[in-house]
């Protein structure tokens, strides 16, 4: 998105907090460009196979 493209810090994203859920959703929180706080879904199963690729 734009928005974690352009800003004071463009192209990077600062991880800052996740909540599993008991159903293995994941709410992952981060900020981009140093400017916005973002919120992102996935599951475990999910995150872990981006981990390994």
């Amino acid at each position: 998105m734009p928005y974690e493209h352009q800003g004071f810090r463009g192209d990077v994203i600062f991880p800052s907090g996740m909540i599993l859920e008991d159903d293995g959703s994941i709410k992952l929180y981060y900020g981009a460009a140093d400017t916005v706080e973002c919120l992102a879904f996935t599951s475990v199963d999910e995150l872990l196979a981006a981990c390994h690729e």
